[in-house]
């Protein structure tokens, strides 16, 4: 957006002469005297400084009007420009500015959605239990003269790709319960039913998902080498055990109810973002309006920022001579501005900012699987950075909320041993 205005020329000049004679009096600077700095150091070094301060006083009230008139959300204005004018006894000049964008939530009624569940199930506990007593498991030498499932297997092992070494694919002393597939099928297989001593080559096909992209989808060849077996026993669950683990109480059913509340918190927090992100990427692709170049240029420079603090964490040095061009985050800084601006929208249109009912029930759960739950409290209410946090996941979870109560949902269910393996 621009607006021209315009004002007799020698008003404008008169009103410059004035106010640079006014400094050139008045301003005190170091190596001149009072009064005597030079019309020319003045002219050089504030007139442009005195133009835009001029123009304000002359058309500022003019300016604010004609926003308030309209109604105008205003979230950058430029510098007031001299442009050409045909009558040499007229300034005209202009302004550039952004507003606020006004667009329109799309209607999301009967949209198909996704929603993502996870029933906390009796078997998922008992195996998260399982899970969290064997770090109190012991060992010792097995008789077994051969790899079977139920025994810890330690092993050195290398493995390449096309003859090459790849990032984690070499280890010594690495010890792993042999069926409880803790490592790829294919290099579990291959253990299993090795002698102690014996060294064996292995293929192992790394799955197209497989966290690191470096060895995704292809066929590592691995040296195996089996150095021990051993007896795995498991700990007894009694009253010294659990008060280890910080259990209140002394049964196994003291075990299962804070292991059910600690996972009840896990899913809250890791199936909410997954549901949002559904629920965003609809949005972003219905909704469209032009992006704010003030908004953009913010996040880019945000996402620069955090870029070379990055690569300075990683031990890169001279970071700051490294050329991040702009263009490098111009898709993620518009995906990010978009997103913000939707959901600042939604938020306001719906009134989804989170309770303080809701606050409260969000941080009693979180304080449930602790000792001191009182004390737990304490800490959220009086830091301002997780309460933020907190308060962010509840408003994402009552924009599901509204977005399931009206579109078609479908749900798929994930295992809780699934959900806490996905990217938090």
């Amino acid at each position: 957006r621009r607006i021209e205005f315009t004002a007799p020329k020698h008003e404008y000049q008169t009103k410059i002469n004035k106010r640079l004679h006014k400094l050139q009096t008045e301003l005190r600077l170091p190596g001149f005297r009072p009064g005597k700095i030079p019309a020319q150091f003045i002219q050089k070094n504030y007139l442009k400084s005195v133009k835009q301060e001029v123009l304000t006083n002359m058309f500022g009230d003019e300016l604010s009007k004609i926003i308030q008139d309209h109604q105008l959300n205003v979230i950058d204005l430029q510098e007031y420009k001299e442009i050409h004018s045909e009558n040499h006894d007229v300034l005209l000049c202009e302004i550039h500015f952004e507003i606020y964008p006004e667009f329109s939530i799309p209607s999301f009624d009967g949209i198909e959605l996704k929603q993502y569940s996870c029933e906390i199930t009796p078997e998922s506990i008992q195996k998260t239990i399982t899970i969290l007593l064997q770090k109190y498991r012991t060992f010792s030498p097995s008789s077994e003269t051969s790899a079977i499932n139920g025994k810890r297997a330690m092993v050195d092992f290398e493995g390449k790709i096309d003859g090459q070494p790849f990032t984690g694919g070499k280890a010594d002393d690495f010890s792993f319960v042999l069926g409880e597939n803790t490592m790829l099928l294919d290099f579990e297989q291959g253990v299993l039913g090795m002698s102690k001593g014996e060294s064996r080559e292995v293929l192992v096909n790394f799955p197209e998902d497989y966290a690191s992209k470096e060895v995704a989808g292809k066929t590592a060849s691995f040296n195996i080498h089996l150095k021990a077996i051993d007896d795995v026993q498991e700990p007894l669950v009694n009253e010294s055990l659990l008060n280890q683990l910080g259990i209140e109480g002394h049964s196994m059913e003291d075990l299962q109810e804070q292991v059910k509340q600690t996972m009840q918190k896990e899913v809250y927090t890791r199936i909410v973002p997954i549901n949002f992100s559904e629920i965003s990427n609809w949005l972003s692709n219905h909704a469209d309006f032009p992006l704010p170049q003030k908004y953009l240029q913010e996040e880019i420079l945000a996402l620069s920022f955090d870029a070379r603090n990055h690569l300075k964490s990683n031990g890169m040095k001279d970071v700051e001579k490294i050329d991040l061009p702009p263009t490098l985050f111009l898709e993620n800084a518009k995906k990010k501005v978009k997103s913000r601006l939707i959901f600042s929208k939604l938020i306001e249109d719906y009134e989804l900012s989170p309770t303080s009912t809701q606050v409260q029930e969000y941080i009693n759960l979180i304080a449930s699987s602790y000792e001191q739950p009182d004390e737990v409290k304490g800490v959220i209410f009086n830091d301002s950075n997780e309460l933020a946090k907190i308060k962010d996941l509840i408003t994402q979870k009552n924009i599901i909320d509204l977005f399931h109560s009206k579109a078609k949902v479908v749900i798929e269910e994930l295992p809780f041993n699934k959900l806490v393996q996905a990217p938090n």
